[in-house]
């Protein structure tokens, strides 16, 4: 073939590809994808403003995780009134100010002005307070739900359409009277607890000021620990995520109005929380999780006399606070820490002690192994001459061996002990019962 019947047949060929590609770019004409504005507005006030505008909702901050509840209503005048879980009277008391609707590439965006609840959900950093998203961009509707996406830190407010009891519910003061049957049930108890997946015993502690929840269960000897942030409805606490008890999810707890008792749900059957003095969980297992990981110990003969002491441990702890106060150091020996490490297996006593006006903290460190079922045997650690706590310790050992001497003539287990309004932890000899003393959770030096 010449090369012009070459070039010619190329050409036809081009030609033949651009026709087939119009003809199919015209075949299949794409529609337009995104709305205009005035679409936009139009489609969100039909879903979210127009008629009945009353949602139950739940704002989740993007910063924190932590989740919120409301109770919203839009007005087609620009006016919105909002309830809010914050606080008892934030479930009585509607903030109103005002909301703008616009639109920004094709979605619809919703602003509120300033003056609602949503201004009173923040976080400090540092000297900053960094508040909660006050407009909201369109992100998507379900059925009675609609889901809108915070524009500057990604907060999600959730919403959905309320009923008509609802709506005479919120109106009628019933999330205040919720939040006060919740805050007073969880303040007459320390501890509850309840029966879940299969009869599992599990401690839950429910944390008001940091809107989190905690629950505790034991599987093979080992602490479980499942968490969420929660936020109120009307009879009801919501778990941001579900607690995981035993394989089974626990979504929501809810509360009895009439008797103002607190219940979870397992099918159809009603589970109360049981309130509690102490912990169900052991107390071997629950320090440093539940409860603080250090018993502080106060002397009874220079600080705080505590029930709860044999003879046998007053005897020890009144010799070695004679001996060192006899000594050249003429120290007053105020109280012992008794703090537990977990990881490493080991038990540092920290020794508070005064000379003259100043106070000094001398560190003994135990390791210790534990059986299952929870009995400690302690045995003295190296002291370390360049940790300063260390060397004070090896200054003053002489003086206090009595006292040191308890950790070691007996295994011990640990429990839970009342004193009136006193919440304890006790050492309980075990080759010795006549050793007994107790403690507070947590230090106490200043």
């Amino acid at each position: 073939m010449s090369t012009i019947n070459k070039l010619f047949v190329f050409i036809l060929l081009l030609l033949s590809i651009s026709s087939c590609k119009k003809d199919t770019l015209e075949a299949y004409e794409v529609e337009p994808v995104f709305m205009s504005n005035e679409e936009a507005i139009a489609h969100f006030k039909a879903n979210f403003i127009d008629g009945q505008s009353a949602w139950k909702a739940i704002l989740t901050t993007k910063n924190t995780g932590k989740a919120y509840g409301l109770y919203v209503t839009l007005s087609e005048k620009g006016e919105v009134n909002m309830l809010s879980d914050l606080y008892p009277d934030a479930g009585n008391q509607f903030t109103t100010t005002s909301y703008r609707l616009q639109a920004h590439a094709g979605n619809a965006v919703l602003n509120f002005s300033l003056g609602s609840y949503l201004d009173a959900i923040f976080i400090q950093q540092g000297r900053h307070k960094i508040s909660a998203d006050t407009s909201y961009t369109f992100r998507y509707a379900i059925q009675d739900t609609v889901v809108l996406l915070g524009n500057q830190h990604g907060d999600e407010l959730k919403l959905v359409r309320t009923t008509v009891e609802e709506r005479n519910a919120y109106n009628g003061s019933a999330l205040y009277h919720s939040l006060w049957n919740t805050f007073n049930y969880f303040n007459t108890n320390r501890f509850h607890s309840f029966l879940y997946g299969n009869g599992k015993a599990v401690q839950i502690m429910i944390d008001q000021n940091e809107r989190s929840a905690i629950a505790y269960y034991v599987e093979n000897n080992k602490l479980i620990t499942t968490t969420s942030y929660i936020s109120y409805g009307i009879n009801h606490i919501n778990f941001r995520t579900p607690l995981l008890i035993n394989g089974k999810e626990v979504r929501q707890l809810y509360i009895d109005p009439t008797k103002t008792q607190l219940y979870a749900q397992e099918g159809n059957q009603r589970i109360d929380l049981i309130g509690s003095r102490v912990p169900i969980i052991p107390m071997h297992l629950f320090l440093g999780h539940g409860i603080p990981s250090t018993i502080s110990a106060p002397n009874p003969f220079t600080y705080y006399a505590l029930e709860g002491w044999s003879d046998d441990a007053y005897l020890a702890w009144f010799n070695s606070t004679m001996n060192f106060f006899n000594s050249p150091y003429e120290a007053a020996f105020m109280l012992g820490d008794f703090d537990f490490v977990e990881d490493s297996k080991q038990m540092n006593i920290s020794l508070h002690f005064q000379m003259g006006q100043s106070n000094y903290v001398a560190i003994f460190p135990f390791n210790y192994t534990k059986t299952d079922a929870g009995i400690y045997t302690f045995t003295p650690g190296q002291l370390k001459g360049d940790i300063p706590e260390h060397l004070n310790a090896s200054l003053i050992q002489d003086y206090v061996q009595d006292f040191l001497r308890l950790m070691i003539v007996s295994r011990y287990t640990l429990d839970y002990y009342e004193s009136g309004d006193m919440f304890l932890g006790q050492f309980k000899g075990v080759d010795n019962p006549n050793i007994t003393f107790t403690g507070f959770f947590g230090t106490l030096a200043e």
